[in-house]
């Protein structure tokens, strides 16, 4: 077109724009934006939104506010997925508050929220943990029939951060209830919420309706679920996940820096020897693991190991972080070998 001198209208402009955007090509769409300005060719609200829109999927947030600015000073609010949308930015960036001020000048206005808009709202009450708020916009939700796994999801995720196990047992059941399938983010939280209050059975039993459902349980959820059952001492189980895990896992560091929990819970109950054969069986072992070995060994009187522990540190050349250096420089002085410090 601009080869044979035709000026593009603001229609092909949106289309590159959002060409652009849902390539993540987010400065080819702001390049296309600019371009746009400088022919002289004027947006409009919908213009505009597709700008918002496309900074807030860039991050940049202060140039989305600068765009919605001065759509303000161009009296172009007019629609609610401008304000939305608007919203949706201010809550990637954690302005939750300013969000929902800007739901309440839709209100001003009287312009109607759509189900994008109620979920939108949501999310900014449960991200900042506003049981009641968030609860009353849920239940509206529900009762104009555009509950779904997300809005489901937000409610876990807020139960989950606050542990607030009877609210969350009431939420699953109603799920159910409503016949709306669980996505793998509801059932991440109940299983984060069951874990961090030791109920590792109810924990399990969502595993098992994960895998019923056809889902495959990630490697957060496994590893939430091992740690959940070493620190209650279900070893036999919590070892299972922690094999199963370097099975699947093989290279992944965060398998491997989790074994100081199984450590700590062979420690609080005195089976030092399984700690010492899981600490050999860890390739890599970092420095927290290195660190809780070398407490336990202090915990049990048993200066000498730990020093043969540094010493196989130091042979195998691994560096030693100030934390671990201190412990040793202690084992050293209990044991009373001075002329080895």
């Amino acid at each position: 077109m601009k080869v044979q001198g035709i000026i593009p209208n603001k229609y092909v402009y949106t289309t590159m724009m959002n060409v652009c955007s849902r390539a993540g090509d987010y400065a080819n769409a702001a390049e296309v934006f600019a371009e746009m300005q400088r022919n002289g060719c004027l947006p409009d609200e919908v213009v505009y939104c597709t700008v918002i829109n496309l900074y807030g999927k860039a991050g940049l947030y202060d140039e989305a506010e600068k765009v919605f600015k001065e759509m303000a000073d161009s009296k172009l609010l007019s629609n609610e997925k401008t304000y939305t949308v608007m919203a949706n930015v201010r809550a990637k960036a954690g302005h939750y508050k300013e969000a929902v001020k800007l739901f309440e000048k839709m209100g001003e206005k009287g312009l109607t929220m759509s189900p994008v808009s109620w979920k939108t709202l949501l999310h900014c009450y449960v991200m900042e943990g506003d049981v009641v708020l968030a609860s009353k916009v849920f239940h509206d939700i529900i009762e104009a029939g555009a509950g779904d796994a997300v809005a489901y999801g937000n409610m876990m995720n807020m139960y989950a951060n606050l542990g607030l196990v009877p609210e969350a047992q009431g939420l699953h059941s109603q799920m159910r209830e409503a016949g709306v399938v669980p996505d793998e983010k509801f059932y991440g939280s109940l299983v984060k919420l069951y874990c961090n209050a030791s109920l590792v059975k109810e924990a399990k039993m969502v595993v098992e309706e994960m895998e019923q459902e056809g889902f495959v349980p990630d490697q957060i959820i496994n590893t939430t679920l091992m740690q959940a059952r070493a620190f209650s001492r279900v070893f036999k189980p919590a070892m299972f996940f922690w094999d199963l895990m370097l099975a699947i896992f093989p290279t992944c560091f965060s398998a491997q820096c989790h074994g100081f929990h199984f450590l700590q819970a062979y420690g609080r109950v005195g089976r030092l020897q399984e700690a010492e054969m899981l600490f050999k069986s860890m390739k890599n072992a970092d420095g927290v693991a290195i660190s809780t070995m070398l407490t336990l060994y202090e915990g049990a009187g048993k200066n000498m190991e730990a020093l043969t522990l540094k010493q196989n540190l130091l042979d195998q050349a691994m560096q030693i972080d100030s934390r671990t250096l201190n412990q040793l420089i202690t084992k050293h002085v209990k044991a009373g070998l001075f002329c080895t410090l």
